[in-house]
């Protein structure tokens, strides 16, 4: 009784805390904290089901002692009348003593019968209420596990929808970048006179190809500088400088279905690099990003996030090493080399 009491109790509190997605909230958040609820009730539904089992058992003890006390009576009633009537029937000349060890031993089995009946009857109760409970925490499950599948649904159209905005945050840097390029070959044409223009440094046809160029650059910056997670309590890496410039705010991250596409920088992106996407602040900023007593070395190399309320998106590795599996608040301190 005492776990199926505990049974009841945990499924009061699930359902209590059952989550109800804000307006906002991150679905990776949602996900994990959906995913530890059922291995919750997971755990929960085992030791329910083992419970049902046992008050099954205990019920058809109780129900075998019943049979064997009826069984007594009916032969103790049969003594009885066969005897002219219980003990009277035995003779007054009896001796007292005896009477008293019959009278005692026939009260004994009527109390055995009447306990065993109760007994059986508790036992039901507990069964009933044990295979209820266990139809109640199986239900939950089946929920949770609906509103895991809805999370799911909506982070993959979250995801989709940042790829469709970072596409067309790119797609107008380079529409941007287009047009200044023609704008500089026409200068340089009209500056040239006719016959003698040379492609400008600007011109696409003079340079290598650029997301090639942005990563190897942005590897070579990755190795001249410790990018990556900072001693807690120490001062700046040498060569860095504060320049008072701060971020605070909400911070994400991101990492599948961005792994290996181009970033705002022309960089191909890496989730396991230490870097970070931010709406404003200049590509190539370095940044100290802090979350309680955890600090990393990142490179603004990517714009975003995408979702009101937050200031920056983090690498999975970043977010790794700040310890942030949805979305928390962060301090970011722009430095510089020098």
């Amino acid at each position: 009784m005492g776990r199926v009491l505990a049974a009841i109790v945990v499924a009061a509190l699930v359902a209590a805390t059952t989550p109800h997605a804000p307006a906002g909230a991150d679905a990776r958040s949602d996900r994990a904290s959906l995913l530890v609820r059922i291995a919750e009730l997971s755990d929960r539904l085992a030791t329910s089901e083992a419970e049902v089992v046992a008050a099954q058992f205990r019920t058809q003890a109780v129900v075998d002692r019943l049979t064997e006390s009826r069984q007594r009576l009916r032969e103790r009633a049969v003594v009885a009348y066969m005897s002219g009537g219980r003990i009277a029937g035995m003779g007054h000349g009896a001796p007292a003593a005896y009477l008293e060890v019959a009278t005692a031993k026939e009260e004994a089995l009527i109390g055995g019968y009447r306990a065993a009946a109760r007994a059986a009857r508790d036992e039901r109760q507990a069964a009933e209420t044990a295979t209820t409970e266990h139809r109640r925490l199986a239900a939950e499950m089946e929920r949770i596990r609906t509103n895991l599948e809805a999370t799911i649904a909506a982070d993959d159209a979250r995801r989709a929808e940042e790829l469709r905005r970072a596409d067309e945050a790119r797609a107008r840097a380079q529409a941007a970048r287009a047009a200044e390029l023609a704008d500089a070959r026409g200068r340089a044409r009209a500056d040239a006179g006719p016959g003698g223009y040379k492609p400008s440094p600007l011109d696409p046809d003079a340079l290598v190809p650029r997301h090639k160029k942005a990563t190897e650059r942005q590897m070579q910056l990755m190795k001249q500088w410790p990018f990556g997670p900072l001693p807690p309590g120490t001062a700046l890496p040498p060569g860095l400088r504060a320049t008072g410039a701060r971020v605070e705010g909400l911070a994400s991250w991101y990492g599948p279905g961005f792994d290996g596409r181009p970033t705002a920088s022309g960089a191909i992106y890496d989730q396991e690099a230490f870097t970070v996407a931010s709406k404003e602040l200049p590509l190539g900023t370095f940044l100290v990003v802090s979350r309680g007593a955890a600090r990393v070395l990142l490179l603004v190399n990517d714009r975003g996030p995408y979702i009101e309320g937050r200031v920056l998106d983090l690498s999975h590795a970043a977010a790794v090493a700040l310890g942030i599996t949805g979305v928390a608040p962060v301090t970011a301190e722009v430095v510089a080399p020098g």
